[in-house]
Formats: C-alpha cells, sequence, structure tokens
C-alpha cells in the first residue's frame, strides 16, 4: 500500500468542503486515501454527484497521483428520494444559480479537474446499461429512497473488479426519514461475508471490498 501524503489529502478535504454539500471532513478523507492508493489507471464511478463536493475529492486525489478518471453519473436535476429533493433545490436556490450541472461544472473549472471527470448526465440505470468497463472504487450517493438504491446497487456493484472498494453513503446506523433509508437498508441486507469483506464505517458512510 502506498503511503499517502497526508497534508496534501488534508488540503483535498479542505477545498472540497468549499463546494456545498452534506459529506463530512472524516468521510472525505477515508475517500482521498482510498482514491489515492488505487493502481496506476484507475476507473472511479460515483454515483450521485450533486454540486461535486464528493468529485473534487475523488478527482483531486487522483490527480495527485496522477493518472485515473472519475466518471460522475447524476441526471443533475435535483432529483431523488422524497425527503432529500426539497434540500437539493433549497440549496440550489441559495447558490443563486438555475442549473445544477452549470455549477458542477463550475466546482471542476475552479480546481482544474475538467481532465479527471468524465460526466454522464442521466439516470443511473441509464447509464449503467452502456457501461462496459471495471471499476476499482464506486461510491453509491444517488437516490436514497430504498427503490432507488436497490437500483444503483443492483446495475453497478457487478462493474467492480474483485478486490475493489465500494462506498455508500448515508448507510450507517442511525434513524431515518421515511423514503431516505435506502443506502442503509441495502448494507444491512446485502452487504455482508462471503460477498464482501473488510466492512467499515466512517461517519454515515460504509466502506467495503467486493470479494
Amino acid at each position: 500500500m502506498i503511503q499517502e501524503p497526508k497534508a496534501a489529502l488534508r488540503w483535498i478535504v479542505d477545498i472540497s468542503a468549499t463546494v456545498p454539500g452534506w459529506r463530512l471532513a472524516e468521510e472525505s478523507m477515508a475517500l482521498a486515501a482510498i482514491a489515492y492508493e488505487l493502481p496506476a489507471g484507475a476507473t472511479i464511478v460515483e454515483v450521485g454527484a450533486y454540486m461535486g463536493r464528493g468529485t473534487v475529492v475523488l478527482a483531486a486525489a487522483r490527480r495527485l497521483r496522477g493518472d485515473g478518471m472519475v466518471h460522475a453519473i447524476d441526471p443533475f436535476d435535483c432529483s431523488g428520494d422524497e425527503y432529500s429533493t426539497p434540500f437539493y433545490k433549497q440549496l440550489l436556490q441559495e447558490h443563486g444559480a438555475a442549473s445544477l450541472q452549470d455549477v458542477f461544472r463550475s466546482h471542476l473549472t475552479r480546481f482544474a479537474l475538467e481532465n479527471t471527470v468524465t460526466v454522464h448526465p442521466g439516470q443511473s440505470r441509464q447509464i449503467g446499461s452502456a457501461w462496459t468497463d471495471p471499476i476499482d472504487l464506486l461510491l453509491l450517493d444517488g437516490d436514497h429512497s430504498p427503490a432507488g438504491a436497490r437500483e444503483a446497487f443492483e446495475t453497478w456493484v457487478p462493474f467492480v473488479r474483485s478486490g475493489g472498494t465500494i462506498a455508500i453513503d448515508n448507510s450507517t446506523e442511525r434513524e431515518y426519514e421515511p423514503t431516505h433509508d435506502g443506502n442503509y437498508l441495502i448494507v444491512k441486507e446485502r452487504v455482508r461475508p462471503p460477498l464482501f469483506s473488510d466492512i467499515t464505517c466512517v461517519a454515515h458512510t460504509t466502506f467495503c471490498k467486493k470479494v
């Protein structure tokens, strides 16, 4: 395992925090370290990008490493589970913008990450139906409804390499609002040995390796 440059990764976490979103610093640090330690030419898929806080973490870590590509998948229409959608729309309005995708791309430009991110506007299943590449790191943070989380999990996990890492946001033990517990149910019901190993939690995110 490569010893990550911790000061540089902390800087990545700090700049990502200037992007509106909900990912906590400890989760961002874990994602940055995993992304940095992936092998050369790594493929990272992020399902659910919103304004790009997680995208900045992943892409900046790979830029620091020197190569790799982050694929950001999002419909960019503030859709999702019933609980989350009003917050998505409110934060976009507070940002003073009409287009979520424009805001997302502006953050990539601000940190010079355009060449490290491929943007896939569209629904998770739609993009996944044409996907073929093996994935080294998969971040699931899209529709948090039970149906949406299950669809994303079943669409994308088959593409993760053996030994690849899966990060599932908003999935640890706590009380959830109605329609907002999809990732939690996925982890509780599906993420277990022998199909998955090294299952750990950092704040609200569950990390595991595909066996």
